[in-house]
C-alpha cells in the first residue's frame, strides 16, 4: 500500500504523485476534492495541479453536481468516466449515477440526488 508521507514524498520512494492519486481514485470511484485531500493528505493546490495534468493527459475526466444550498456546484473527479450527458443525477453518499430525471432518492443508500450542472 503506498502512503502520502507529505513534502511530495510517498513510501515506496519510486511512486509519484500522479501515479498514487490515479490508482486512489480507480480505486475509491468518482470524488470530490476535499474528500480526496482529506482521505490522500495531499495538499489542496498540489492536489489540484495533479488533477489539472491528469485531465489534460485525458486519464481523469470530471462533472459538476448542483447542490442543494447556495454556493457553486461541487466538481466532482472520477477516471475515465462517462460523458455527462449519459447520467442526470447523482449520489454524493455513495457516488451512484441515475439516468432517471423524476427520482429524488438514490436506489442504494435512500439519500438525496443532486442534478447533473
Amino acid at each position: 500500500m503506498v502512503e502520502y508521507l507529505g513534502c511530495g514524498r510517498f513510501d515506496p520512494p519510486e511512486t509519484d504523485a500522479k501515479t498514487y492519486l490515479l490508482d486512489f481514485l480507480t480505486q475509491n470511484g468518482p470524488l470530490a476534492r476535499d474528500v480526496m485531500m482529506r482521505q490522500t493528505g495531499i495538499p489542496r493546490s498540489t492536489l489540484y495541479d495533479i488533477l489539472v495534468t491528469l485531465i489534460l493527459e485525458e486519464k481523469v475526466s470530471s462533472f459538476r453536481v448542483k447542490r442543494s444550498v447556495r454556493g457553486r456546484p461541487l466538481r466532482i473527479f472520477e477516471v475515465n468516466g462517462k460523458p455527462q450527458a449519459e447520467f442526470k443525477k447523482f449520489c454524493i453518499n455513495c457516488h451512484t449515477k441515475v439516468n432517471i430525471e423524476r427520482l429524488w432518492g438514490c436506489p442504494q443508500c435512500g439519500r438525496q440526488l443532486y442534478d447533473v450542472v
